[in-house]
């Protein structure tokens, strides 16, 4: 960036701010929870301090993660208080003052909302633009046979062409942005200043370069969103009297759309300029941005919600079935009591038993009628291939230590039941009589249960095709999150 390579100084920042975080999580010992945490709240800090903007740097950083509108809630709070530091030790060495400065622009005129309207029409096109020249131009650097060392030099020949030609697509272009916002530039200049920004922005981070695309796409924003301004200014004078307003809700529009995050990056333009009396104009250009670009996001690793993220789908999963109880799993069909076997049975009478039932495991009894094992579908069948033993083995040979839950107990809990002694099933006993069997819960209940819980349309039929075991069919279901 210091030699004229076209990037955003947001990335780099972003980086150290996330790095230093992992490095204190790991330092102190702490779990990956916490970890995570702590590393976007060192990408607020840093984010916050470097633009002087410590209330969108937080949000941000939560915001950034999700394609959908969702937000990392649990990392607010600390992004809060690690933006607040960094941008007041930021603030006190280098200043306070907002990185533009902008006339008192204003919104005063509700006709004007039809004109930000197709503002948001306007950048949303070049967004798009933005994100296919960038991703065309990463995937073609690394198809082409070079050392990747030699890749970015190779990038920085075709920035440098182009700064011939328009040199103020060279380095952040923040001065075409003041121009913009004071009224200085033409039309064309602008608009080709933002297509000249977008091709060296490609070719200096999509090659391998260090910086980030947010600082560029403010930029190119602008620059549309100031040539729109200068077109209506003289379609409409009336109407729109400062252009430079334009410029404005454009750069926040344009990042808006690209990258998804339009709560953010209302308050971000906010406090880079200083000027909080376009908010009216900017949410709903950045809203309409972000709504019509849904197909494309700058940031390639965004998931669309907090459900679909890795990290956050065992804990929702945990969530959810701690939740609910066994007597709702079994709510969802009617009540059929085990048979029980005597502890002496034969084998051949066992197989019957099992054929005839709805189960596939029986509780085994002594003589008091307790439960002393529970015999398995799978621990019969293992026996058949060994006919010298069959016609020896009774009910007790083959059954295995009883596991139960009782009505009122999680789903979790019959879950870690299942996981811990390898069953697909456990027995279901009575609350008040636990020696009373009175059902048993498969791994194909839970995963009826938790498919209606989620809106899915998983049968009784399909959930034993899920997986050879209860961890199988379970972890095809909670894929369908």
């Amino acid at each position: 960036m210091g030699t004229g390579g076209s990037a955003g100084r947001e990335g780099p920042i972003a980086q150290i701010g996330g790095g230093l975080g992992s490095v204190v999580a790991g330092m102190l010992r702490l779990s990956s929870r916490q970890r995570r945490i702590l590393m976007i709240a060192g990408v607020g800090a840093g984010i916050g301090a470097i633009f002087r903007a410590p209330l969108a740097g937080a949000l941000f950083s939560a915001e950034v993660l999700y394609r959908d509108i969702d937000l990392e809630h649990e990392a607010l709070a600390p992004a809060i208080l690690s933006s607040i530091v960094a941008t007041s030790t930021f603030g006190f060495i280098f200043g306070w003052q907002p990185l533009f400065g902008t006339p008192a622009f204003r919104f005063d005129n509700l006709l004007q909302l039809l004109l930000y309207a197709a503002l948001a029409v306007v950048v949303t096109i070049g967004a798009e633009v933005y994100v296919w020249v960038f991703y065309g131009v990463r995937d073609l650097s690394r198809r082409v046979k070079m050392p990747r060392w030699l890749r970015p030099a190779a990038g920085g020949l075709v920035v440098g062409a182009v700064g011939l030609l328009v040199p103020q697509a060279l380095s952040t272009g923040f001065g075409v942005l003041q121009d913009a916002f004071d009224g200085k530039a033409a039309a064309t200049f602008l608009f080709v200043v933002a297509g000249a920004k977008i091709l060296t922005t490609a070719f200096t981070v999509g090659t391998g370069g260090s910086g980030g695309v947010f600082g560029p796409a403010v930029v190119i924003g602008g620059a549309l969103g100031g040539g729109v301004g200068l077109v209506f200014h003289q379609l409409f004078p009336g109407l729109v009297a400062e252009p430079g307003a334009f410029a404005m809700v454009g750069m926040a529009g344009f990042f808006a759309a690209a990258a998804h995050v339009p709560i953010s990056t209302v308050i971000m333009v906010s406090e880079l300029t200083g000027n909080y009396h376009l908010l009216v104009p900017a949410m709903l250009v950045c809203m309409l941005g972000f709504l019509m670009m849904r197909r494309q996001s700058l940031y390639e690793k965004q998931v669309p919600t907090r459900a679909d993220s890795p990290a956050h789908q065992s804990e929702m999963m945990r969530d959810a079935l701690q939740r609910l109880r066994v007597e709702d799993a079994l709510s969802l069909r009617p009540p059929v009591p085990p048979e029980p076997v005597g502890q002496g049975v034969p084998l051949a009478e066992v197989l019957e038993r099992l054929s005839s039932s709805r189960h596939t495991c029986l509780p085994v009894v002594d003589a008091k009628g307790d439960a002393v094992g529970v015999l398995t579908l799978d621990a019969v069948q293992r026996t058949l291939g060994q006919p010298s033993l069959a016609p020896a083995l009774v009910a007790m040979d083959l059954a295995a230590p009883p596991v139960s839950v009782t009505r009122r107990e999680s789903v979790y809990d019959a879950t870690v039941e299942m996981a811990t002694h390898g069953r697909n099933e456990v027995l279901v006993v009575d609350d008040a009589d636990p020696k009373r069997i009175v059902d048993v819960l498969t791994a194909t209940d839970i995963a009826v249960l938790y498919d209606k819980m989620t809106g899915g349309r998983l049968s009784r039929e399909q959930a034993p095709r899920a997986g050879g075991g209860m961890a199988g069919r379970l972890a095809a279901l909670f894929r369908r999150e």
